[in-house]
């Protein structure tokens, strides 16, 4: 395999735990009738944690808990994958 290849599976071999608070955030989606999807894999390798189907529209829902902040600020990891899904996909 070749540089690019090891990295992209490196990339999305991570397993996922999804946080109680992600657990209970998909739980509620789920109670008000809306279908459902967690842990989802893009295309380009990232993982959003739930996907809901909203009017046949899909939309991303990340549940970013306290540690992917600083006080009130986004970690620069958290504001790189947020930049990285709006600009591949509209998530």
């Amino acid at each position: 395999k070749g540089f690019a290849e090891r990295c992209r599976a490196a990339f999305v071999a991570r397993q996922a735990r999804p946080s109680r608070m992600q657990r209970q955030v998909q739980s509620t989606l789920s109670s008000l009738g809306f279908p459902v999807r967690s842990e989802v894999i893009t295309d380009e390798g990232y993982s959003i944690d739930i996907v809901a189907t909203f009017e046949g529209v899909e939309i991303g829902v990340e549940v970013d808990g306290p540690s992917h902040f600083f006080g009130r600020d986004p970690s620069g990891p958290t504001m790189f994958k947020r930049r990285q899904l709006r600009k591949l996909g509209g998530w």
